[in-house]
């Protein structure tokens, strides 16, 4: 079993290494100019001034893809299902996280203890977004890995 885990973790810091690296050099440009692209009509038709454009923190699509990627004994079409799904919850809620920010906010406005009050608990959810649909979507091997993490083990006997 620790082995497995060893194994889980590797290939998790190693994908996610690589796919930061190729999200900084040119994954976050393309999909700034994506989101803007999908939101400035959005914010327009809203009638909100000041589109703020994408943020750095919309880098949680790496540990969501990693983590489908890598989840053993998952079936081929859940997995692909997954993360179309998963891509489309989370652009989503980037959108949502965009306009949440714009409302805490304003352009042009100094940031205020209330602004911060306002965003920051939705900003701490978008973190954590990645990892409740990997778990939601892979919940199969998240309740054997943690049944097996948490049953107990035998006691052993001294000699």
């Amino acid at each position: 079993m620790k082995t497995r885990a060893f194994l889980f973790l590797l290939k998790f810091i190693v994908l996610s290494g690589t796919l930061t690296w190729l999200w900084i050099e040119w994954g976050r440009q393309i999909y700034g100019r994506l989101f803007s692209t999908v939101v400035a009509p959005l914010y327009a038709s809203l009638e909100i001034a000041g589109f703020q454009g994408s943020r750095e923190r919309y880098i949680n699509y790496i540990p969501f893809l990693v983590l489908m990627l890598i989840t053993p004994r998952v079936r081929a079409a859940r997995r692909v299902g997954g993360i179309a799904v998963g891509f489309l919850v989370i652009f989503a809620f980037h959108v949502f996280l965009s306009l949440w920010a714009q409302l805490a906010q304003p352009a042009g406005s100094s940031l205020t203890r209330d602004s911060v009050a306002m965003f920051l608990p939705v900003a701490l959810f978008s973190d954590a977004l990645p990892f409740v649909l990997w778990a939601l979507i892979c919940h199969q091997f998240v309740q054997e890995a943690t049944s097996t993490a948490f049953s107990k083990a035998k006691p052993r006997e001294r000699k």
